[in-house]
């Protein structure tokens, strides 16, 4: 800076960070040099930082930053960063309000990719460990991306603490590689109904364009499906994927069982394997249900079942019988008045 403004004879403006130095004296005199850290040395210190890669530590990167290699598509990196409140008891500082956030540029369709931990405080002399984890994304392409991890911080006197250390990411996608990304029976359990439906989606995670074969069998359901399709090698276009549904209808005659349905992609003298499981039971008729039921009955059951059977029909017999005894009783009463009536009419002719 000094050496600027005196060969320039021109003005500067200072950003953070600078250390502007005047001297007195004859052409030529220089100022003693102070860094910046000398003069307003950071209070929060990094003691550690360990970069791990799908649980493996990454032994080229730390807290002064390096690469970070054999990261892959959907591969796990996580930081563990370690800091220190270096103002001692004596003093008495707080550090407030620490901030650890970590970006990945450009890596998603040349979209970031920003992770964030909890703010939190240090006392002086107290350590903490902040952790952030990052989730690579499944289409991708491969090469180098810029990691920034930027820490933030102000002590309660309002001096701010901050760091930033940089890490080279290194995306390595193999040459050739399909995956599954969803196998999935819509009715993974048939029973009465044999028929279910499974979706299927693949996708090249590679570096080249594949054509494909897919395949779904089970011999012993004598099942066999078959598709061919061609994959990108362009990870944000939609034609790097494909996905697609197969109908799957199982024989009334298979036995109950756990059938597992075997789904292989062939592609450039590689095979992507894996297997879903069709549950198949036994479908029961009502009637057998029934048999199957009274067969299954104790002693008691079967006698408590009777008496219920039972019950209704006497209840209908007594109920039959009751109305027997009422209408013949109507009955009797009717001969009965026919009878007055006629004694009354021969009583009446008589007096005449």
């Amino acid at each position: 800076v000094y050496d600027y403004v005196r060969v320039r004879h021109d003005h500067y403006c200072a950003v953070e960070g600078d250390v502007l130095g005047l001297a007195y004296g004859p052409w030529g005199t220089e100022p003693t040099f102070y860094s910046y850290n000398t003069i307003c040395p950071n209070k929060l210190k990094i003691k550690e930082v360990i970069v791990s890669v799908n649980g493996s530590k990454e032994s080229n990167a730390d807290e002064d930053g390096g690469k970070i290699r054999d990261v892959k598509p959907e591969s796990t990196i996580k930081l563990k960063i370690k800091v220190e409140n270096l103002y001692t008891d004596d003093e008495g500082t707080e550090i407030r309000g620490i901030q650890t956030k970590s970006t990945i540029e450009g890596i998603d369709d040349s979209e970031n990719i920003e992770e964030e931990a909890d703010d939190f405080d240090l006392d002086a002399e107290e350590k903490e460990t902040a952790e952030l984890e990052f989730k690579i994304p499944l289409e991708v392409e491969d090469g180098s991306y810029d990691l920034v991890l930027t820490i933030e911080s102000k002590d309660e006197n309002g001096i701010e603490h901050n760091h930033e250390i940089n890490f080279e990411l290194e995306i390595e996608k193999e040459k050739n590689e399909v995956i599954f990304k969803r196998t999935e029976l819509s009715n993974d359990k048939l029973k009465c109904s044999r028929s279910t439906e499974l979706s299927i989606s693949t996708v090249n995670v590679g570096e080249k364009e594949e054509d494909v074969t897919l395949t779904v069998t089970n011999d012993a359901l004598a099942i066999s499906q078959k598709s061919a399709f061609k994959l990108s090698n362009d990870p944000f276009d939609d034609e790097s994927s494909y996905s697609s549904s197969y109908p799957i209808t199982v024989n009334d005659s298979a036995a109950a069982g756990t059938y597992p349905l075997l789904i292989e992609a062939a592609y450039s003298g590689k095979t992507q394997k894996t297997t879903v499981d069709l549950t198949i039971e036994d479908c029961e008729k009502t009637g057998e249900v029934k048999t199957a039921a009274l067969a299954g009955q104790t002693k008691s059951q079967a006698i408590t079942a009777a008496a219920a059977t039972e019950q209704p029909a006497a209840r209908a017999t007594a109920k039959k019988d009751s109305t027997k005894i009422v209408m013949s009783g109507i009955i009797a009463i009717e001969v009965l008045v026919i009878i007055g009536g006629g004694l009354l009419v021969l009583k009446w002719v008589g007096k005449k």
